[in-house]
């Protein structure tokens, strides 16, 4: 007795006489579409990463919008952030944005402790990032931690500071 082997067909066809290659990009963007899904489900964003200056150290800061409303109007959170810029008065614009935010270091470990952490990210173009603790001098050198855009991030639960740093774009 001879075995015959023949190509046998799929149980769950798309369409018959529709070619192989459509039903597995049919496949994928039903994929996709259902990853999607899942996470506007869970209200993260696209991360975008930026170098940022705390102090005098290069990080990078993480963020991803998130969906919902967090116990701190928006409102109140610009008007904590004014208070730890003192050069608001300068920026073209005042933004705050729900985000998660994870810090960096240059190694790509986490810093302070920071990871996915609900914030109000209220953003200041324009308002040159001058922390206290670091008095200005005349020197050229200095203007490498001084960025001209300052964000704040302020705990969208509690109100209380989490970080503020130095963003050059």
């Amino acid at each position: 007795m001879e075995a015959t082997h023949s190509r046998r067909q799929p149980t769950a066809v798309i369409r018959p006489g529709m070619p192989w290659r459509t039903h597995y990009i049919v496949v994928l963007l039903t994929g996709l579409v259902l990853l999607s899904a899942c996470a506007a489900q869970f209200g993260l964003g696209q991360a975008r990463t930026q170098p940022i200056v705390i102090g005098q150290d290069t990080l990078a800061a993480q963020v991803s919008t998130l969906s919902g409303t967090p116990a701190l109007p928006a409102q109140r959170a610009v008007a904590i952030a004014k208070g730890y810029v003192t050069t608001w008065p300068q920026a073209s614009a005042i933004r705050p944005r729900y985000v998660a935010l994870t810090l960096r270091t240059t190694t790509g470990t986490v810093a302070w402790g920071i990871q996915n952490r609900p914030v109000w990210l209220v953003e200041f173009p324009g308002a040159r990032y001058a922390p206290a603790a670091y008095p200005e001098s005349a020197c050229a050198c200095d203007r490498t931690f001084q960025p001209p855009n300052t964000d704040v991030a302020i705990d969208a639960q509690n109100g209380a500071l989490v970080m503020d740093y130095g963003v050059a774009d």
